[in-house]
């Protein structure tokens, strides 16, 4: 078995690359090989909508993202991870996970995502990480990968490697995701020698609903309702009759709330006379 970590930050041995190493490290105190992906430090455009992963099966632009896609056909499990810049994961691994994941979807087999683990490493001298976690995350939810967690949300602190030594708690929270993520390979290796396969695609997966439809029935639903506002006007003095009624009913309850204040006021009085 084997895991692949991307490492998506500028710095190739900064706090993002520490926290890697704990995983890596851990997953093969496991038995589990795992290899660091350096995305490296030159900036990397996100997809440009082209279409031409659908002709060439690949990516158009022949960089880091073909040469990691087809080294993730031969692994078992994913983590990417990223430091943390203005709140949201780093740009360079967006971009990079933008063009990776959109080439797989529509690039023909193999999918190499499909129904393997994944996990999202985030690193930050002090706010954003959960924010961050949830950028990536959302490429393993809509590519049907089981996602591994920890004991922790997955993210260490610091502005460098040595900073992040200090951080117990989030290189613990590191050890404890690699032993998750050995532990469902585990459990997916077995129950694939069970011969339990993964589900088959929902066949109407394939087609895909617009809103810009919805919103065209909506509008004639909106219709629909216009004929039948007139059967309300209708109703509605019918209500005001109903309502009138009422308000002339209201006098009398006034008269009975005095009758009841009076007795109340003489039982009052008797009770004092028999004192």
């Amino acid at each position: 078995m084997k895991v692949l970590l991307v490492n998506g930050s500028p710095h190739k041995n900064g706090c993002t690359n520490r926290a890697l190493e704990e995983v890596a490290r851990t997953l093969a105190e496991q038995g589990v090989e795992a290899e660091i992906f350096w995305i490296g430090a030159k900036p990397i455009g996100g997809c440009v909508a082209c279409g031409g992963c659908n002709k060439l099966g690949r990516c158009v632009f022949d960089d880091q993202v073909n040469e990691f896609r087809q080294l993730a056909a031969h692994a078992d499990g994913f983590v990417f991870g990223a430091p943390v810049h203005y709140a949201h994961a780093a740009g360079s691994l967006l971009g990079f996970m933008d063009r990776l994941f959109y080439a797989n979807g529509r690039a023909g087999q193999p999918n190499v995502f499909a129904h393997k683990p994944a996990a999202a490493v985030l690193s930050a001298r002090r706010a954003g990480t959960t924010a961050s976690f949830d950028d990536i995350n959302k490429f393993f939810t809509i590519s049907q990968m089981p996602v591994v967690s920890s004991r922790y949300w997955n993210n260490v602190h610091g502005t460098t490697a040595e900073e992040v030594e200090q951080d117990k708690e989030g290189l613990a929270t590191m050890r404890m995701l690699a032993r998750n993520m050995a532990w469902m390979l585990r459990c997916i290796e077995a129950g694939r020698a069970a011969g339990i396969e993964p589900p088959a695609m929902d066949p109407d997966m394939g087609s895909r609903t617009s809103f810009a439809r919805w919103a065209e029935r909506r509008a004639t639903s909106t219709l629909n309702w216009m004929d039948v506002a007139p059967n309300w006007a209708d109703v509605a003095p019918q209500r005001l009759d109903a309502t009138s009624k009422r308000a002339g009913a209201a006098p009398n309850r006034v008269d009975v709330a005095s009758n009841r204040v009076g007795t109340v006021s003489r039982q009052a009085c008797a009770a004092l006379d028999q004192k």
